[in-house]
């Protein structure tokens, strides 16, 4: 079993913030900011990191000061969202690709039209490849595309323009007993990592432990950085790290399409 460092008495926004002074964004229009499929001949050196969680209503922010007050509160919020196609992997493939659904193809989370599958052959001209043409160190922390290195056809494998690698395996738990695909240099070896069910072990902690340990030692480096970092939390089963078991003191506040009475007006499939 693989050891982990922790040091996840200090919340992940505050680490990452103080860890290396890097620019920290929620950035999914890099795409549209390199040109997109023209691709940028120069990268403007801003160092960029991407963080992205699952299934998290705006809602649930306020649970979360410490990222409200150290990235919202000290860079800029939005007062409306939009997207194209509410479901996971075809959104996280417009993440990477710049485009809408029906361009790149991915049209759900599963197969035979949905899926990483359906996207592997658009990886070759998608965003860490444009990045890595503009002269970036790009690096991968945490969930990928749905159904990512879950087949055996499909073993170890590092999606191009990546240079650090730790994606997880879309399969079995998630937050105790999972994989990563790890590959830590840009000439080194994809390995397959597990980890079990030690709370040092939880995921969320052991991929922001990597996050703000790559930070720090990239923070003198002269070449601009983008590096992913793709949590599974807070998508179900909703398991919160040991130490936070029965912290929360009431209810998160609902949405207004909780318990929605009349649903006559969503497509068949929710009626």
């Amino acid at each position: 079993m693989r050891r982990i460092r922790s040091d996840s008495s200090i919340p992940f926004a505050r680490r990452l913030t103080a860890g290396a002074g890097a620019l920290v964004v929620t950035l999914a229009a890099l795409a549209l900011a390199l040109g997109g499929p023209q691709r940028a001949e120069s990268a403007t050196g801003d160092n960029v990191v991407f963080i992205l969680t699952d299934d998290q209503a705006a809602s649930e922010l306020a649970a979360m000061p410490n990222t409200q007050a150290l990235i919202g509160g000290q860079g800029a919020t939005f007062r409306r969202a939009y997207v194209p196609y509410p479901l996971c992997c075809p959104s996280r493939a417009g993440l990477l690709s710049g485009q809408n659904m029906h361009n790149h193809g991915v049209r759900g989370n599963i197969g035979p039209y949905g899926g990483w599958t359906r996207f592997i052959g658009r990886e070759s001209d998608a965003l860490p490849v444009w990045t890595s043409d503009a002269g970036y160190y790009n690096v991968h922390i945490g969930k990928y595309l749905n159904g990512y290195a879950s087949e055996p056809s499909t073993p170890l494998t590092v999606p191009p323009g990546w240079d650090e690698w730790y994606g997880k395996v879309s399969e079995g738990p998630l937050y105790f007993n999972y994989q990563l695909i790890e590959k830590t240099g840009p000439g080194d070896a994809p390995e397959l990592a597990f980890y079990g069910d030690q709370e040092r072990e939880y995921q969320t902690d052991v991929l922001s432990d990597k996050a703000v340990e790559f930070i720090g030692s990239a923070g003198s480096a002269q070449t601009p950085f983008m590096a992913n970092v793709w949590f599974n939390a807070p998508h179900g089963p909703f398991d919160p790290a040991p130490r936070h078991l029965f912290s929360q003191t009431g209810p998160l506040p609902k949405v207004q399409a909780f318990n929605e009475k009349d649903i006559s007006d969503k497509p068949k499939w929710l009626r």
